[in-house]
C-alpha cells in the first residue's frame, strides 16, 4: 500500500523537477550574483585588515563585528616542513598568537584534527595498528588542556574531524581521547565541550 501510495505521487514529483529545471538559469544567475558580492565583501574587509596598524583584537572587530570566529584545529600548532626541527619556536609562535585571539570573546576554537599526519607529523599513518587512546593522551594531552585553559570551556568544542583523521585514528579513538582529557573537569565543563558550545555556535538543536 505505502509503495502504491508512492508511486501515484511520481508523476507530482517529475512535474515539480521539471518546473525547477525550467527556471534553472534563473536561479544559477542569482547564486553568481550572491558569490560575486559575498567574494568582494569579503576581499574588501580583509583589505580593511591588511591595511591598518591596528592590534588584531581591533581589526577583527573592525572587520567581522560579534560574528562568531572559529578557528579550526587548535590553530594547528604544525609539525612539518622546516617546523619539524623548530618545534620549540612554533609552539612559542602558536601560544603567542591563540592569546591575542583568546581576547577577542566572539572567537571560538575546535579542538581536534589530531590525526592529521600531514599537520603534526606523528608517523601514526606508517602503523600496521593505529595508536591506543591512552597513547594519544600522552602526545596531545598538554597542548588541549593549555588550549582549554586558554579559552576556557565556554569557547572551546571538541571536532572529530572525520572522515580526514580516518588516516591515522579510528572514530572510537579520537573521542576516548578526549573523554580522557577531561576525566577531572565537572560535568558542566565537558557538556559545554562536547556539545553546549557548539550548539550555541552553530544554533543546532535549540
Amino acid at each position: 500500500n505505502q509503495m502504491n501510495q508512492c508511486s501515484g505521487t511520481n508523476q507530482t514529483v517529475i512535474n515539480q523537477m521539471n518546473q525547477w529545471s525550467r527556471t534553472n538559469p534563473i536561479v544559477i544567475n542569482e547564486m553568481n550574483q550572491w558569490y560575486e558580492q559575498t567574494r568582494q565583501t569579503v576581499i574588501n574587509q580583509m583589505d580593511q585588515c591588511s591595511g591598518t596598524n591596528q592590534t588584531v583584537i581591533n581589526q577583527m572587530n573592525q572587520c567581522f563585528g560579534t560574528n562568531p570566529i572559529v578557528i579550526n584545529h587548535m590553530g594547528a600548532p604544525l609539525k612539518l616542513g622546516r617546523w619539524q626541527k623548530k618545534q620549540t619556536e612554533m609552539h612559542g609562535i602558536w601560544k603567542s598568537e591563540l592569546r591575542k585571539l583568546a581576547e577577542v570573546e566572539n572567537v571560538y576554537l575546535k579542538i581536534g584534527g589530531i590525526g592529521m599526519e600531514n599537520y603534526f607529523g606523528t608517523n601514526w599513518v606508517s602503523r600496521a595498528f593505529p595508536p591506543s587512546s591512552d597513547e594519544v593522551v600522552t602526545v596531545w594531552n598538554e597542548r588541549i588542556l593549555w588550549c582549554i585553559e586558554t579559552f576556557g570551556t565556554e569557547r572551546c568544542m571538541f571536532e572529530s574531524n572525520y572522515p580526514v583523521d580516518r588516516q591515522t585514528l579510528p572514530y572510537s579513538v579520537i573521542w576516548n581521547t578526549f573523554q580522557k582529557i577531561t576525566q577531572p573537569f565537572t560535568a558542566s565543563e565537558k557538556n559545554d565541550l562536547f556539545w553546549v558550545t557548539a550548539q550555541s555556535v552553530y544554533g543546532v538543536g535549540s
